[in-house]
């Protein structure tokens, strides 16, 4: 008997686990956001992409002896854009370039009202 129990219970974990509910809900989640806020979230985005990452190459370029050269410029970008993709990831998809956003949908690859 307790060893038909634990069968049960790894089975029932197992499936539990796998089980599509969760993504199935957080896609109707991100389906059901208003256009408004997607923008919202996009205009904060590429402010964000510009003001860390291009500031930090002008600093760069403004200070050689004591800006933060190529590796700080470069780590500037990542980490703006990884804290992006944290910060607005669910709400829109973090597409942080309007022109590839453009680009996409321009080919058919990205829905127009999204």
């Amino acid at each position: 008997m307790s060893g038909y129990w634990f069968n049960f219970r790894q089975r029932f974990w197992y499936f539990a686990a796998l089980h599509p509910v969760r993504q199935i809900n957080a896609n109707r989640k991100k389906a059901n956001m208003p256009l408004t806020r997607k923008l919202a979230a996009e205009f904060i985005g590429t402010f964000w992409l510009v003001l860390g990452g291009c500031g930090s190459a002008v600093l760069a370029a403004a200070f050689p002896h004591v800006g933060i050269g190529l590796l700080g410029v470069s780590l500037a970008f990542g980490l703006t854009v990884v804290s992006m993709a944290f910060a607005i990831g669910h709400v829109s998809g973090c597409h942080l370039n309007p022109a590839v956003t453009l680009g996409l949908v321009v080919g058919g690859r990205h829905p127009a009202r999204k």
